[in-house]
């Protein structure tokens, strides 16, 4: 009796496993659009003048000089190289940039809990807490 018990507990786990990692894809996908429309008025800010402004490619300084206390050397490359593509007659690139890096990291967290065995919906909860108010 126990035998026949245990392929359907452990597919009621997978179930749970899966809708759990539904609901955290769903909120990703919800996320993107939801935070774009919010920040639609954003325009270029502290940080982002830095990088365009007071950074050079061709300096190697320019890029390994920390900015507050960080090495910041892949985004300045990032928003030279959208400069020199785009300008910035919008922010919209800019921004994207900045909403899938945050994106991937509450992807990221998600699955460092789902490997260290964190339950499911513990994960799901904390993942979808951390797109929202991260």
């Amino acid at each position: 009796m126990a035998a026949e018990e245990e392929p359907g507990a452990a597919q009621a786990v997978e179930r749970r496993d899966r809708s759990a990692t539904w609901v955290f894809s769903l909120a990703l996908a919800v996320a993107v659009p939801l935070v774009f429309f919010t920040n639609r008025q954003q325009w270029f800010f502290l940080d982002d003048w830095d990088f365009l402004a007071a950074r050079d490619l061709r300096n190697g300084g320019d890029l390994l000089r920390p900015h507050n206390e960080h090495l910041t050397a892949l985004p300045i490359v990032l928003y030279r190289l959208l400069f020199r593509v785009v300008g910035l007659n919008h922010y919209w690139p800019y921004q994207t940039l900045v909403i899938l890096a945050h994106l991937s990291a509450a992807a990221l967290l998600f699955a460092l809990m789902r490997r260290a065995s964190v339950q499911p919906w513990i994960a799901t909860a904390a993942g979808v807490v951390f797109i929202f108010l991260g």
